[in-house]
């Protein structure tokens, strides 16, 4: 038996399967032909994933999320002011993630350990909506260890994935990313110099480069992980505050952050 809450997941998840796919068929009748096997892939890799969600969902109609009453949650507009199928529990979710980030970043300045807020909290701090799931903090390949100690000295259970990229912390639950190796290179000295001193939460911290976080996002998408809805929700909402050519010449080597390009320009969400 599949419960209510996880039936609504699977529901929006199928009714954002099914907007990729259209959107990318919007951007293969415009592509240009140099660039046409680029959208073919993408448009394969949606297609896929159309097809699993459709045989694990029973053949609902992916556009309408197969019930009439889900559609109002499930749709890509707001609802009352919130992101699509936010509610009132992910509200409460949210608050507890800017709490732990808060309990973390302050174990962190007091260790001394440099770093910097990054992922949908970043974004979120310039104004993106409330979409993150974990707290991602960015810190440099020689203050890692440092960090993960300061951080489970404080009570926090830690973890090191085999990944090799990051190591983990939860504080109660709450996922704690510590980001050393992402896609895109290193943290480096150049990553803290694009970095913005804000105050988040009641917390005076550095708060990454919106270039950097959309340059980590466009190149960890794969044929593994074709997912663009974090993206281009991020365009739409920061659009004015991004540097857009810096984004495409540092992702320019990646065939799905050319086919995101392709669609926020088709959809004209970012001025040519």
């Amino acid at each position: 038996m599949v419960s209510k809450h996880g039936t609504h997941r699977n529901l929006c998840t199928r009714a954002r399967v099914g907007e990729h796919l259209r959107l990318l068929r919007l951007a293969e009748r415009r592509q240009v032909a140099g660039e046409q096997d680029e959208v073919n892939t993408l448009l394969e890799v949606a297609e896929g994933l159309l097809e699993l969600s459709a045989r694990r969902l029973g053949g609902m109609h992916v556009a309408g999320c197969g019930d009439r009453h889900h559609r109002p949650s499930c749709s890509t507009r707001a609802l009352q002011g919130k992101p699509a199928c936010v509610t009132d529990r992910q509200e409460q979710e949210f608050e507890r993630l800017l709490e732990s980030m808060k309990r973390a970043a302050g174990i962190l300045l007091e260790a001394e350990v440099p770093f910097i807020l990054g992922g949908g909290l970043a974004c979120w701090a310039r104004g993106a909506p409330k979409t993150e799931h974990d707290v991602d903090f960015l810190v440099k390949p020689e203050d890692v260890e440092r960090a993960l100690a300061a951080l489970g000295k404080a009570g926090l259970r830690t973890e090191r994935p085999p990944e090799g990229w990051l190591v983990k912390a939860y504080d109660d639950g709450v996922l704690i990313d510590l980001i050393f190796d992402p896609n895109g290179g290193p943290i480096d000295d150049a990553v803290f110099e694009r970095a913005e001193e804000m105050e988040v939460h009641a917390t005076r911290l550095k708060v990454s480069a919106l270039e950097d976080v959309l340059v980590q996002k466009l190149l960890a998408l794969s044929e593994q992980n074709p997912d663009y809805s974090s993206v281009l929700e991020l365009a739409r909402s920061l659009r004015e505050q991004v540097n857009w050519d810096d984004v495409r010449a540092r992702t320019n080597d990646s065939p799905f952050a050319k086919g995101f390009f392709t669609l926020i320009d088709e959809l004209e969400i970012v001025p040519r």
